[in-house]
């Protein structure tokens, strides 16, 4: 019997098949098949979830990691990242498949040129109020409707009486879960408002709250969450009349971005295709640290081209750079304007202006006024633009917040002489005003 020749290549087949299946072995559990047929994701029983056809090949995402070294969170950090590699290549329109220094719009020359001064006010809402008990946190005002139910039409009416008042164009709505209290309390109140064909109203997608996991590298767990979220919002919100859209397509703001990790660009390509509509998202991702810029952020520019289409910031609060007894308009000039110009001079970005701040967690507190908040307003509305940009969306400016009482942000009325209507009506001023942003 001849003996086997270790310089033959027969010698080392049936070692490497099985170093082939022990590999197979190590790496099936750390691969989650966003679907089980490839047609989609399915819910976290099992079941596909609907109007999801994504794809006839399953796509597979395996977190990468070198063994004995640390697993960094930030995506931007050195080779020893946890990195999620897709099995298929991303959609040809993929951010990630086409790398360029300008996000794609949605047939820019068809949609209407809009000038920087040429705002829209979007005021956050909180439909989480619960009649004669607003026990949960502490807060400083009182409305001047009491301790209100957010699922009364009455109080809807009265708010968009007084929006309209002020000028505010959309609410932008306190989302959690389909069956959460904000979801009941909106539908039960804002919804059934004799008067809701006087303003638009968007999703505030509160994914702190909603996601099961903020690291998109679990494979489907989080993203599952995002698509049945947005699928809900489809079903049950983008038809309405008054849901706000740009360019038709409708608008999602997602809270809080900054703090998802391992979401890459193709998701959100995965996400539009599962629901089956162009959506307009708008991330919450500019903030202080490594957010400040747009290639250090998370979720910012990637390979040249912004991971979101637009951004904006909820609140540029943060504790440790307030100074005692100074106004909203100061730290907001101070902290959060050279920020705001860095990210609009490189996306499409939309800013939040902030009234005063005094929240239920005992953080210093932040004083305003009604000239302050004008100067944000004026300021704001004229931020530069990228040399790309060529105007295709309104000059989005958010108002953080119409109704948040327990942060101490609100500009509702309240039933003192503190500021009563001074905010409001400082909007209506602002949007009647005939102004031009000044040349750069």
């Amino acid at each position: 019997m001849r003996k086997c020749d270790r310089s033959t290549s027969g010698y080392w087949i049936i070692p490497s098949l099985i170093a082939t299946l022990v590999i197979v072995i190590v790496l099936i559990p750390t691969a989650v098949v966003l679907s089980k047929d490839g047609r989609g994701p399915t819910d976290r029983l099992g079941s596909p979830m609907p109007n999801s056809e994504l794809s006839e090949t399953p796509t597979v995402l395996v977190v990468k990691h070198t063994p004995g070294t640390p697993m960094s969170l930030n995506p931007h950090s050195p080779s020893n990242q946890p990195t999620i590699y897709p099995s298929v290549s991303p959609p040809s329109n993929s951010p990630s498949a086409s790398p360029s220094t300008s996000p794609s719009t949605n047939n820019p020359t068809q949609n209407p040129t809009y000038k920087p001064w040429e705002s829209m006010l979007l005021a956050y809402y909180y439909p989480w109020y619960i009649r004669d008990d607003w026990s949960r946190h502490g807060y400083q005002d009182e409305p001047l409707l009491g301790k209100y139910g957010t699922d009364e039409p009455a109080i809807a009416e009265q708010h968009i009486e007084w929006a309209e008042r002020a000028g505010i164009d959309a609410w932008v709505v306190s989302y959690n879960t389909d069956t959460s209290l904000t979801a009941r309390h909106f539908e039960a109140g804002m919804l059934q408002a004799s008067n809701i064909d006087k303003i638009k109203f968007c999703m505030l997608y509160e994914s702190l709250m909603a996601l099961p996991t903020l690291n998109f590298a679990d494979g489907t767990i989080a993203l599952d969450a995002v698509i049945s979220a947005v699928i809900h919002m489809r079903d049950t919100y983008f038809d309405h009349p008054s849901y706000l859209k740009i360019n038709d397509r409708p608008v999602v703001v997602l809270y809080v971005t900054r703090n998802w990790q391992n979401f890459e660009p193709y998701m959100l390509d995965l996400i539009k295709d599962a629901i089956g509509i162009d959506v307009f998202f708008i991330a919450d991702e500019p903030f202080y640290g490594w957010q400040r810029t747009v290639d250090g952020a998370w979720n910012g520019v990637q390979d040249g081209k912004p991971v979101f289409e637009a951004y904006t910031t909820y609140n540029m609060f943060t504790d440790p750079t307030v100074r005692d007894g100074e106004s909203a308009k100061d730290f907001m000039f101070r902290e959060a304007l050279p920020i705001f110009e860095h990210w609009s001079e490189n996306t499409v970005f939309f800013p939040n202006v902030l009234p005063m701040y005094h929240d239920f967690r005992g953080n210093p507190t932040l004083v305003g006024d009604a000239a302050g908040f004008r100067e944000q307003l004026d300021t704001f509305a004229c931020l530069p633009r990228p040399s790309w940009y060529e105007g295709e969306f309104p000059n989005l400016i958010f108002v953080t917040s119409w109704n948040e009482w327990w942060e101490g942000s609100q500009v509702e009325p309240d039933d003192s002489e503190k500021y009563g209507f001074t905010f409001i009506d400082e909007l209506r001023k602002f949007k009647d005003a005939e102004f031009r942003c000044p040349d750069k």
